[in-house]
């Protein structure tokens, strides 16, 4: 009987028929709801309103036993009350039925009613054709707005091209006519500034003046280098090197920092010059993990790398383990027993090392290596290809007495 419609206002801005039934009937029950018997319970005056659909919109209704009726059921049972008790509107004041405009003509709720009635049983197959020959209207609409709007900015953008067309020859002709202008004005004060000379102005030189020189000219070049101020990093480490500290902590650490991207070391290194931290000091960058950077620097700068980071936010890893076999993500290893997996990740480790030793200047390579060889990393016998041996005595005699042997001359011979 009620549709299935939530639209209430129509494209005209009139209300729908739908929407003026369900305020008859709303208005019908506050009337009679004190005459209305539930069919349920048989009492009078318990029926009370309980809101309305959420995909509808159609009122609901609830009696104190728990009944509930539908808004189909509720015109039926306002209906039989008004064949039954026509006098109940005669109680407090005169009824009058209540009636609506529709385009200029107004209806009655009487009439409202019997056109519900005829057009109720078509009506269920009635609106999913009319609700898609609205949504298609809307859809035409906004098409139609938005051709609008299109058309709109193409006038405004033909406008502004025409502006800017007319703007470009306009300084186009002044250009020229300003170039064309200072030129001729340029070479005309030139010419009324040289003077008129002639051949007795320039006399000739004598023949042994006139010879020229078939030496080409030369040019002096300045061979004296310029000399650059010393930057502060230098002068730092020219510091260093000349001082001497109690107790200090010798050998390399790798400092472990998150790292949400695997960069290429060059682009990291750039990253790491804008938080102000020397890349000089930092001999080496590697991933040993997913989303995790190390950092190889001395052990006396680390304590100064976790402080500048820690002003920026970063948080070192420090419980980090590049041995624990659970950083092998290669899905070939998998199937590997726990202590096949930790003898990899040692092999690993110890490749990632050897070839950070590798990018690493002498003599500071070596001190590295032994700083690696104590720690584990690499064995005694890498370190001995990597560090050269130190010369015996010898040895020393050896070079020294090489040194002083005379070597003849030809003349001698």
């Amino acid at each position: 009987m009620i549709g299935s419609q939530k639209q209430v206002i129509n494209s005209t801005g009139h209300p729908t028929p739908t929407a003026l039934i369900l305020s008859g009937l709303k208005a019908d029950f506050k009337k009679l709801h004190n005459v209305l018997s539930c069919s349920h319970c048989q009492t009078t005056g318990k029926i009370v309103s309980n809101g309305s659909t959420s995909r509808t919109g159609s009122p609901q209704f609830k009696c104190k036993c728990g009944a509930t009726f539908t808004a189909s059921s509720m015109q039926s049972l306002i209906n039989a009350v008004q064949h039954k008790i026509p006098e109940v509107h005669s109680a407090s004041e005169p009824v009058v039925s209540p009636s609506v405009s529709i385009l200029g003509h107004s209806i009655s709720m009487a009439d409202i009613h019997e056109i519900e009635s005829d057009i109720a049983p078509v009506l269920p197959t009635v609106m999913p054709t009319l609700q898609d020959i609205w949504d298609r209207f809307q859809a035409y609409d906004e098409r139609l707005s938005a051709l609008e709007a299109v058309q709109k900015e193409n006038i405004e953008l033909r406008k502004a091209l025409a502006t800017a067309n007319a703007t470009i020859a306009r300084l186009t002709k002044e250009n020229v006519d300003f170039s064309v202008g200072a030129a001729a004005s340029k070479y005309a004060t030139i010419a009324a500034s040289v003077p008129v000379v002639s051949q007795a102005d320039f006399p000739s030189l004598p023949a042994s003046q006139t010879h020229h020189s078939t030496e080409p000219t030369k040019t002096f070049v300045s061979k004296t280098p310029r000399k650059r101020a010393p930057t502060a990093r230098a002068i730092a480490a020219v510091v260093r090197g000349m001082t001497i500290k109690e107790n200090a902590d010798q050998g390399f650490q790798i400092v472990y920092v998150p790292n949400a991207i695997c960069l290429p070391i060059s682009t990291q290194r750039q990253r790491l010059r804008k938080l102000k931290i020397g890349n000089a000091r930092v001999l080496d960058l590697h991933y040993p993990d997913r989303k995790v950077m190390g950092m190889l620097v001395h052990n006396e700068y680390a304590p100064e790398l976790k402080t500048i980071l820690a002003s920026y936010g970063v948080t070192t890893l420090d419980n980090f383990d590049s041995l624990d076999p659970v950083h092998l993500r290669d899905p070939a290893l998998a199937s590997l027993s726990l202590d096949d997996r930790a003898t990899k990740a040692i092999h690993v480790h110890n490749d990632r090392m050897l070839r950070a030793i590798e990018f690493i200047r002498a003599p500071v390579k070596f001190a590295v290596a032994r700083s690696f060889c104590s720690q584990g990393w690499i064995s005694d016998d890498q370190l001995a290809e990597i560090v050269p041996p130190r010369p015996t005595k010898k040895d020393l005699d050896i070079s020294i007495h090489t040194a002083s042997i005379t070597i003849p001359s030809f003349s001698d011979l």
